[in-house]
C-alpha cells in the first residue's frame, strides 16, 4: 500500500506598487547619493564638483565651502567675489567649477538643497602641487671652453605648461620634452666662458621659478682661486691671522 501525499502550492502575489508614503518621498527633491565623487586637481588646473538632484522644483541648490561655511553659489548665482568660480546645470546635474586651482582650494565642499531638514552631500577636493627643480643645482660647474646641459624638471604636471629660461634678464629658449606627468626642459650652453657664468632661471608657466648659478672654471693647469663668498674669505683671513699670532708667541 502506497501512501499518497497531496501537496498544495499556494502562490502569494507580490505587489510592486509603490505605497503612497514612498511615492510621496520620491516626488520630493532629493540627491543622488551615488553620483559625484571626490577629486584631485593640479595646482593651476581646473576642479569640477558634480551633484545630481532629482525633482528640485522651486527649491534652491547651493554650493558651500565647509571650512568657513561660506556660500559660494545659489542656483546659478555666484555669491563670492572670486572670478575663478562658476556654476552650470546640465539637466539634473549641477557642476561647480574652480579654475586656476590654488592649494587653498583644498578641502570639503557641500552640495545642499533648501529642504527642511536640509539635504546635502559632501565632496572633497585635493590639490596636487607640481615639483620644480634644476638637476644638480643650486650650483653648477663647468670648465672654460666646455659645454654643459642644464635640465629643468617639472613633475606631477597634468596640465599643459610652457617652460622658458632666463639669463641676465634675457629670455632663452630650451628644448622641452613631455610625458603624462613630467615636463623636462633642457638648455645647452656651448663653449662656456666667464661671460656665460651667472644665474640661470627656469620659468615654468603657472608655477614658481627656480634658479642655479653657473661657475666657469679655468682650463686644467691654470691656477684657480677657491670659489667662496666674501664672508667666508673674511673668516678665513681672520683665522689665519690668529694662527700666525699664536705661532709668533710660541716661537718667542
Amino acid at each position: 500500500m502506497y501512501a499518497q501525499c497531496l501537496f498544495l502550492v499556494f502562490f502569494i502575489p507580490v505587489s510592486t506598487e509603490i505605497r503612497p508614503s514612498e511615492k510621496e518621498t520620491l516626488d520630493l527633491p532629493h540627491l543622488d547619493r551615488f553620483y559625484g565623487q571626490n577629486i584631485t586637481a593640479q595646482e593651476g588646473g581646473v576642479a569640477e564638483l558634480e551633484c545630481r538632484v532629482f525633482n528640485l522644483g522651486s527649491r534652491s541648490l547651493s554650493w558651500i565651502r565647509r571650512r568657513d561655511a561660506r556660500i559660494l553659489t545659489v542656483d546659478k548665482e555666484i555669491f563670492i567675489t572670486d572670478e575663478r568660480i562658476s556654476v552650470a546645470r546640465h539637466q539634473d546635474v549641477w557642476v561647480m567649477k574652480i579654475t586656476g586651482v590654488r592649494s587653498a582650494d583644498a578641502g570639503l565642499y557641500e552640495c545642499q538643497i533648501s529642504t527642511n531638514p536640509k539635504s546635502f552631500k559632501v565632496l572633497q577636493v585635493r590639490v596636487k602641487r607640481p615639483q620644480v627643480m634644476i638637476e644638480g643645482g643650486p650650483d653648477l660647474f663647468v670648465r672654460d671652453g666646455s659645454s654643459i646641459t642644464m635640465q629643468c624638471i617639472v613633475s606631477n604636471a597634468t596640465v599643459p605648461i610652457h617652460i622658458s629660461w632666463e639669463f641676465n634678464g634675457q629670455m632663452i629658449l630650451g628644448t622641452t620634452y613631455r610625458n603624462q606627468t613630467t615636463v623636462i626642459s633642457q638648455l645647452r650652453i656651448e663653449e662656456a666662458d666667464k661671460r656665460k657664468a651667472g644665474i640661470y632661471s627656469c620659468l615654468p608657466s603657472m608655477y614658481s621659478s627656480v634658479a642655479v648659478k653657473l661657475h666657469v672654471l679655468g682650463k686644467p693647469g691654470e691656477l684657480q682661486l677657491p670659489i667662496t663668498n666674501s664672508a667666508f674669505r673674511h673668516r678665513t683671513m681672520r683665522n689665519i691671522t690668529r694662527l700666525l699670532f699664536l705661532l709668533i708667541i710660541y716661537i718667542t
